[in-house]
């Protein structure tokens, strides 16, 4: 079968989907995009330099690509898939390299806008794609990457790469604190499950980092702070610095089994020596009731969505660090 044949037959079946868009799930959509990007490929990603004639049939088949994508039911399912989605940007990513080869300088530039607008990648390797040469130097290139490393700034935190210090200045603290707050204010979905007032906690918070006299003390109340929202997957971490102090345990595991804390596993000889071993029931920590411990002391600063899971933070990972 020749190679315009092969492409027909397999349009063909696109367009069925198209025309019908029954059963299609995000996945089989991902797998009717990528059959255009494919066939284009093999006339324009070629070994040998493509001819205008091919590069003017891959754009088409990559065009029709996008239609496809823009099909209502095919846009709706690509908001719940991230592959589906990128598909999208990778078949704009292909339009604007065949333009390139084709030097219209106008269409790769609205070509990369459009693909620019998805976001979600690293547009630095876009910028430095030597594909685009070609119009390095255009006013219109230039733009879009400035204007692009200008929303970057905005949604990042680099202002708040300081060296490492055992006291962090208070106004840095109070940054990077403004930062949580703001991340979770509007990207966190979960509000309704940890039932708290965001921004009173905010403020509560603010009053409590004013306090703290080192920069051990203020991650703590950051740790405290983001674990209030109730989310496994939602956490502040420690920087390295202060790792011993925060990360260090004794060599051993344990386990919350019926309402009691065991020593589940042991990582060192000398302690089996000592007397310490596995089904060792623990009862007190620092004078107090193991279990009023882990709740005073330790589960304040878990991040977890569930009971379960809670457990397993509070005497399993957390208990001893």
């Amino acid at each position: 079968m020749s190679l315009n044949k092969s492409i027909l037959s397999i349009l063909f079946v696109c367009f069925l989907n198209i025309s019908y868009g029954q059963g299609v799930t995000a996945m089989s959509a991902y797998d009717s995009a990528t059959q255009y990007r494919n066939i284009a490929d093999t006339l324009w990603d070629t070994n040998v330099p493509p001819s205008r004639e091919n590069l003017f049939k891959a754009l088409s088949i990559l065009h029709k690509g996008l239609d496809y994508l823009n099909q209502p039911y095919v846009w709706d399912l690509a908001q719940g898939n991230v592959y589906l989605k990128f598909r999208r940007f990778n078949i704009l990513n292909d339009v604007a390299h065949v333009y390139s080869l084709l030097r219209e300088k106008d269409s790769t530039i609205k070509t990369l806008s459009t693909m620019l607008d998805i976001g979600g990648y690293n547009f630095n390797n876009i910028e430095k794609d030597t594909a685009f040469d070609f119009i390095r130097s255009e006013k219109d290139f230039k733009e879009l990457f400035a204007d692009m490393h200008r929303k970057k700034a905005r949604w990042t935190d680099d202002f708040l790469k300081t060296p490492y210090r055992n006291d962090l200045p208070l106004n840095e603290k109070i940054a990077g604190l403004s930062l949580l707050w703001s991340q979770a204010k509007y990207n966190f979905v979960h509000f309704d499950h940890a039932n708290i007032d965001w921004n009173k906690e905010y403020l509560d918070y603010l009053n409590l980092i004013a306090q703290t006299k080192s920069t051990a003390e203020y991650y703590k109340i950051l740790i405290k702070f983001y674990a209030s929202l109730k989310d496994g997957h939602t956490n502040v971490y420690f920087p390295k610095e202060l790792d011993d102090s925060f990360y260090s345990r004794p060599p051993f595991r344990t386990e919350l089994i019926e309402g009691r804390v065991f020593v589940n596993d042991i990582y060192n000889d000398t302690l089996k020596k000592v007397g310490i071993e596995k089904g060792l029931e623990i009862l007190l920590i620092n004078g107090e009731p193991v279990l009023e411990y882990a709740k005073n002391y330790i589960e304040p600063f878990q991040s977890s969505s569930t009971p379960q899971d809670m457990d397993v933070r509070k005497f399993t990972y957390a208990l001893l660090a």
